[in-house]
Parts: C-alpha cells; sequence; structure tokens
C-alpha cells in the first residue's frame, strides 16, 4: 500500500518529472554522494516496480499514463538564466528506474510494446536504432546514461522471468533486439533477459525448484540458434553485441535439447530430459551456433561445462536405474559417450578453426573463463538443487526418478575437475580442456572426463558393470563422436582450413 501510494500521489507525469528533476539536480555527484544516489535510484525503482503489482484503478491509470508519456519529453527547471538542461524523453526516464525489482508482468508487456514500436521505427534492421535515443539527460547514476531504455527494459524483463518468456516469443521483436544489439550497448542486458526469458530463472539467483523447458522457451532458443547460425552476419552477435557469455548459458542449460538435434531420432530413451520440446531445435543451426558461440572464450567455458554435467548426469542415471532404458545399460553409456564426444568435438574444432584464422583469444582468456563460468556454475550448484536436475545453468533437468535422490555428486565431481585443471592421467602433461589449440589433446581429455564420470558412477552406487570394457566403450563412442563433428562442420560451415 505504501509503494502503490507513493507512485500515485506523484501521478505518471509527476513521477517521471520528478526523476527529471533529481537527476539534473544531483548532475555529477562523485563519492558517497554518488554511492548514496545510487542506492536511492534502486530503492525507488524497487518501490514502483511493487507497486504496479497492485490491480487498484488509480495504480492501473499511473501505468497506463507511464506508457502515454513515453514519447512526451520532460525538462528540469534551469537555475542558469542561459542553461536549459537536456531533458529526457519519457520512456527513457521510467525505464532508467527499472534496474531493481520485479515488475509487473502485463505492465511489462504494455509497456515493451510502446517502447518497441519506436525503437523499430528506423529502417535499416536496427542499424540506425542507436541513433533514436543519442540525445537526453543522463538518468542513471553509474555507468550507464539511461539514453537507451531498452537497456532498463530489458533489465526489468531479467528480473521477470514470466515476463521475458512472453515478450521475447515475439519473433518480429526478438529478431530487431538481437539485430540491434550489434549497434547499440544493450547486449548485456539482452542476455540477461534471454536467459531469464528460456530458464525461468532469474540469472544468478537461488531457487528451490527448476522448471521444466516449455514449448514455448524451447522455441525462443531455437529463433536464438537460428539468427547466430546466420552465414550473414551471425557471428557478430557473438563478437560485436558481447553476447557470447549468455549464449554459453542458454547452450549449457539447453544442453538436452541440443543433443536430441544433433543425435536424431531414436536417442530419447538414453538422452533423458523433462523438457516439453526435446526435438525442438534444428541440427544444421545447432551446429552452426555451437561453433559460433565457442569463439568466445565465456561461451566456451559455459558450453563445456554444460556438456560435461549433463554427460556425467546421464550417466549416473543409467547406471543408478537401469531401467531407465529398455534395454542394456552399455548401449544407453554408448549414446551417451557419442553425443559429447560430438559436442565437445564442435567445441574444439571451433577452437582450433580460430587459430588458424588468428581470431582465438589468449589461452589466459579461456583460464580465465574457467574460473569464471566455474565460480558462476557452482553458486547455482550451492543452492542445495541435485546438480543432475539442474537446469540452469548446468544441465537440464531428468525425470523424477533421476532428480530425486540418489545423486551422489557424480556431476559434481565432474564441475570440480572442469575447474581446477585436474591433469589427464599418463605423459600428457596439460591440464584438463586447457591446451584448446591441439586437438588430439582436447579429444583425449573428453575422453578421460566421460570415463571418470562413468566410473564414479559406477563406485558410487555399486554397480556391477565391467570397468575395463565400460572405459573402453566410452574411449570408442567419444572418438567417433568426435570424428563425427568434423564431417558434420565440413557439410555445415565455411572453415579456414578447408
Amino acid at each position: 500500500m505504501f509503494n502503490e501510494k507513493f507512485a500515485t500521489s506523484l501521478g505518471a507525469k509527476g513521477t517521471l518529472q520528478f526523476w527529471v528533476d533529481l537527476s539534473e539536480a544531483h548532475a555529477g555527484a562523485r563519492g558517497t554522494d554518488l554511492k548514496d544516489l545510487k542506492g536511492f535510484q534502486e530503492q525507488i525503482s524497487t518501490n514502483l516496480a511493487n507497486a504496479t503489482h497492485s490491480d487498484s484503478r488509480a495504480m492501473q491509470q499511473w501505468k497506463q499514463g507511464v506508457i502515454d508519456s513515453g514519447n512526451i519529453s520532460f525538462k528540469a527547471d534551469s537555475k542558469e538564466p542561459f542553461y536549459r538542461p537536456p531533458g529526457a524523453v519519457g520512456f527513457q526516464v521510467m525505464s532508467s528506474l527499472m534496474g531493481s525489482g520485479k515488475y509487473d508482468t502485463d505492465f511489462l508487456s504494455d509497456y515493451g510494446k510502446a517502447l518497441l514500436k519506436v525503437d523499430k521505427a528506423p529502417a535499416g534492421e536496427g542499424k540506425y536504432t542507436d541513433e533514436v535515443w543519442q540525445r537526453g539527460a543522463d538518468l542513471v547514476f553509474g555507468k550507464e546514461t539511461g539514453r537507451d531504455p531498452l537497456n532498463g527494459y530489458l533489465d526489468a524483463l531479467s528480473h521477470n522471468p514470466e515476463a521475458a518468456t512472453h515478450s521475447l516469443s515475439s519473433k518480429s521483436d526478438l529478431t530487431h533486439l538481437l539485430e540491434s544489439s550489434k549497434y547499440t550497448e544493450r547486449g548485456d542486458s539482452l542476455g540477461e533477459a534471454l536467459e531469464a526469458a528460456v530458464t525461468g530463472v532469474v540469472p544468478g539467483e537461488s531457487v528451490n525448484e527448476i522448471p521444466s523447458h516449455s514449448a514455448t522457451q524451447v522455441q525462443i532458443v531455437q529463433n536464438v540458434v537460428h539468427a547466430v547460425a546466420q552465414p550473414s552476419g551471425g557471428e557478430n552477435l557473438v563478437s560485436k553485441a558481447g553476447l557470447g557469455e549468455s549464449f554459453g548459458h542458454i547452450a549449457s542449460a539447453y544442453m538436452p535439447e541440443i543433443s536430441h538435434a544433433l543425435a536424431g531420432p531414436g536417442a530419447d530413451a538414453a538422452l533423458v530430459t523433462t523438457s516439453q520440446a526435446p526435438k525442438g531445435l534444428e541440427r544444421t543451426d545447432v551446429t552452426r551456433f555451437l561453433y559460433e558461440v565457442s569463439r568466445d572464450p565465456d561461451g566456451k567455458a559455459a558450453v563445456q561445462y554444460g556438456e560435461s554435467i549433463y554427460t556425467a548426469s546421464l550417466l549416473e542415471a543409467h547406471v543408478a536405474d537401469p531401467a531407465l532404458y529398455d534395454g542394456n545399460t552399455e548401449n544407453a553409456i554408448a549414446t551417451v559417450a557419442h553425443n559429447a564426444g560430438l559436442i565437445q568435438g564442435i567445441v574444439g574444432h571451433s577452437t582450433a578453426d580460430a587459430g588458424v584464422g588468428s581470431a582465438i583469444g589468449t589461452e589466459k582468456e579461456y583460464n580465465e573463463a574457467i574460473k569464471k563460468q566455474g565460480d558462476f556454475i557452482k553458486t547455482i550448484v550451492s543452492t542445495g538443487i541435485g546438480v543432475g536436475a539442474s537446469s540452469f545453468p548446468a544441465a537440464s533437468p531428468l525425470v523424477a526418478a533421476t532428480a530425486g535422490g540418489f545423486f551422489s555428486g557424480v556431476s559434481g565431481m565432474a564441475i570440480d575437475r572442469f575447474y581446477e585443471g585436474k591433469q589427464l592421467d599418463g605423459a600428457l602433461d596439460d591440464s584438463l580442456y586447457r591446451t584448446g589449440r591441439d586437438l588430439n589433446r582436447a579429444q583425449d581429455s573428453v575422453v578421460q572426463q566421460t570415463q571418470w564420470s562413468a566410473l564414479d558412477a559406477i563406485a558410487a552406487h555399486h554397480s556391477k558393470l565391467p570397468v575395463d570394457s565400460t572405459r573402453d566403450l566410452i574411449r570408442a563412442e567419444v572418438n567417433d563422436g568426435w570424428n563425427r563433428s568434423d564431417n558434420i562442420l565440413e557439410d555445415t560451415h565455411a572453415r579456414p582450413s578447408a
């Protein structure tokens, strides 16, 4: 009630004018003042977000009034006789107050439609979008200026996954946002909004239950994957727009759907998932998507973590409960191992090809990405959700049986090995996955990691599966999958070595 009273007492235009006046009055703040103002802005944002959940008539009028004021110019009174403050339009003002809190889903939907109508007005498929918002006062106390209202709006979507899914399900709007991100500074905000939209989880937030992927969410991912896969500039979404890390998180969360797309018909029983659309992604697009995302160090590390954890989860599931697969458990293990080799092969060849083209980041950057993405994933896993049941950012949720009680931490050990860079057995002295440019060593790393996860599961569940033949089966299948990845890439992507 307090939040609603605060908003409606000011009124829609009054709220926007209040923030323009305050921003102008404290422009150039530094030190403690800047810190206090940043906190004040976050609190007002949270208050207004809370207020939007009220269905009272006064609040409905406030919400509509804010939307109607989107194109109206608001200016502060000048204290100097010859100075006229720049001011800002309503969309810029309101979006600068969306950085914190969870705004109402319906309000975000209505606000977003009106905002995107303006943002999409210039011709050029997003190329000239930035020109729409070049003018305006600095309305954010911090690094941002608030001039591009899409940043604040996308931040608000990232705090409300339901709204993000609804708003980004429009292929037209999503295509525009992706394309415009190449020419603006909205890539980070768009990335987090997409992560929220397709996982149902606020990025980095601890949750008690991970929702299964809906058909709508899978379709959003397919639209993203298709955009990145385009030969005419799709790779720029990774390199220029700075979306590589978020794309890596999405790939990690959608490892089951990715695996189904690459494996083809018949692998359903082995590649377990609760996704409502496990076959919703397209094989060629997925191949090109993984190839491009793996050019980014953070994107590559996230993909590799996701594959490793999904593989470990599946291996443990089948070892612990052979009834999951109607047939020999060895057949299920073979499918899982082949899939691991195929996905990691695409990643490995992408890295090698980038080295040929002198476009790969330094090994130091990749090692830093391994730690960064590992810290991110460990935070999610530490929330108490079973590793095998986590759909973000590690593995997709498995069936109830596999998520419900017999996970012993095999997936966690896979994370630790990757995170710590445990060395391979034998003469190879390079840390796990860290060579990058040596395809043979990278391939051996995948074999070793997959074998370790299988043996961990056998030991944890006192399985009677023969250790030696299981190791040999995994070796053969991972290598076969890896070799197949090279053939698939030759058919789907131009390569520097060709």
